[in-house]
């Protein structure tokens, strides 16, 4: 599904005949909010999906900028949440262990904790290797533009129609409306999602997943 048909569905599920109230600025809000949500389903079962990597060289530092893929401005896909870092010296790639605050590197229960901005390691790392990011990028779909042309948005192109239905839901809470039938729809289409992300590699992978905000 194209970005022009999601907002195209939407505005059929709203039948909202004042168009003051829902126009092009308020359904690519809608969107853009629905896709984050989309995403972060995704991700939960399997954040491979949308991983993507960023090599950086070590220059004999316990501390590594992450200015390349943060900020309001950057080069390449932005971070939105970091997955694993790994280590490559000469042919060698180890998978680091992360941490959650700065105690943990301190008293050696992780080999990195990302700080802000920044990594900061348990030790300093020898110039000549190579550190490489795998995360997931913030979505960068200009959707007040792209809900008006015809835009590939990602693979899951059979599951698109749930971007839509969970817009509905932003909308039914600004309009007050009931929308049973749309959760429902919603609910069954998130297992067959489930089960989808769960099987597509060839073998069953395990998941927990908070779909409280399904609830009505």
């Amino acid at each position: 599904m194209l970005t022009n048909q999601m907002a195209s569905l939407l505005r059929l599920y709203t039948n909202e005949p004042d168009q003051t109230f829902e126009g092009n600025a308020q359904v690519a809000l809608w969107l853009e909010l629905a896709y984050n949500d989309f995403r972060s389903f995704v991700a939960e079962i399997d954040p491979t999906i949308y991983a993507v990597r960023a090599q950086i060289p070590t220059v004999g530092s316990d501390t590594l900028s992450l200015s390349a893929i943060t900020g309001a401005t950057v080069a390449g896909p932005r971070l939105d949440t970091l997955l694993w870092v790994t280590l490559t010296q000469g042919t060698t790639e180890l998978q680091l262990r992360g941490g959650a605050a700065l105690q943990d590197i301190l008293h050696g229960a992780a080999d990195y904790v990302l700080l802000n901005a920044e990594i900061r390691f348990a030790r300093e790392l020898a110039s000549g290797g190579t550190i490489s990011l795998y995360y997931l990028p913030a979505q960068d779909i200009d959707w007040p533009t792209e809900i008006l042309a015809a835009t590939f948005v990602d693979d899951l192109t059979r599951f698109h129609d749930m971007i839509p239905l969970i817009a509905y839901l932003q909308y039914a809470i600004v309009d007050g409306a009931d929308h049973p039938q749309q959760l429902l729809l919603l609910q069954r289409r998130q297992e067959q999602l489930r089960h989808y992300l769960a099987y597509r590699g060839g073998s069953s992978t395990e998941e927990i997943v908070d779909s409280r905000w399904l609830e009505p």
